[in-house]
């Protein structure tokens, strides 16, 4: 998907602004998803910003309530650390990079 979304990024410049990347990301996935036409786009972009919201809303809750977190909550430096190590980067770089500066 990151190679859809950044060949859409090259291809339609308005989908750069940030007030239109739900617009951006809709038409996207609207071509993965033909079978979504039938949904009026404007509803479909309304489903997106809120999504968003409710993702970051998600985020910052249980971030901040730990009663209210998953079970899996814990697994995400591991699972991170996986994927990084997956597609060939090495985990903690940064954290490397900012002692050496303090050396």
């Amino acid at each position: 998907m990151k190679e859809k979304v950044l060949e859409y990024l090259k291809t339609e410049p308005r989908s750069r602004e940030r007030s239109l990347h739900q617009r951006a990301m809709v038409n996207l996935l609207l071509k993965k998803y033909p079978e979504l036409k039938t949904i009026e786009k404007e509803m479909l972009i309304n489903f997106a910003k809120d999504f968003e919201t409710c993702t970051r809303a998600w985020r910052h809750i249980t971030e901040n309530n730990e009663s209210l977190r998953g079970n899996d909550y814990n697994d995400k430096k591991a699972l991170v650390q996986a994927k990084q190590i997956e597609l060939g980067y090495r985990p903690n770089y940064h954290n490397d990079i900012k002692k050496l500066a303090q050396l």
